[in-house]
């Protein structure tokens, strides 16, 4: 059981990952050309016009509202999450190369990990900008992923600076 699982995830991450070759290949032609006509159904019923622009972004303009605003937000979702993640690193990196020990003033009297929650928001935003399954499951992948560094940072942190992190941890 566990190795057809197994298999059946190799095989479907491996149809998400080609989902990209085939969208620049030759064969992106025939898919728009096939499907034009439930594309254009789609985009022209005001009850589901939305569908075009979340699932099939590519060559798809929009003159309605809600979704032109909800392209500003797109943008600025991804770059607050990129200007977080760089307004947090500068105060990390400076106290590392001065090596003058845990970062709590700034950002950091507020959250304990600013950089992962940066990130986390600059992907969310890509997320929207193009909703693929592929960019989903890295996302979650990721946040996933973000969780585990920062319990693992906790726990070093714990072991190099003791009691003085656990209260840190206590109020942030």
């Amino acid at each position: 059981m566990k190795k057809i699982l197994l298999k059946s995830t190799f095989l479907i991450y491996l149809l998400i990952g080609l989902e990209i070759f085939i969208m620049i290949s030759p064969f992106a032609a025939y898919f728009y050309s096939f499907y034009s006509p439930v594309i254009n159904y789609l985009y022209n019923s005001r009850y589901v016009n939305w569908m075009t622009e979340f699932f099939l972004p590519h060559f798809v303009f929009f003159k309605d509202t809600f979704m032109q605003v909800l392209g500003v937000i797109q943008l600025l979702t991804f770059f607050s999450g990129i200007f977080l993640f760089l307004y947090a690193a500068v105060p990390l990196y400076w106290a590392k190369f001065r090596r003058q020990g845990v970062v709590t003033k700034g950002i950091y009297c507020r959250i304990r990990h600013p950089q992962y929650l940066g990130l986390g928001i600059a992907g969310f935003g890509l997320l929207l900008y193009w909703p693929r399954f592929l960019i989903l499951i890295l996302y979650i992948s990721m946040l996933f992923v973000y969780y585990l560094l920062a319990r693992n940072e906790e726990q070093r942190m714990i072991n190099q600076y003791g009691e003085s992190y656990q209260e840190y941890m206590e109020k942030v």
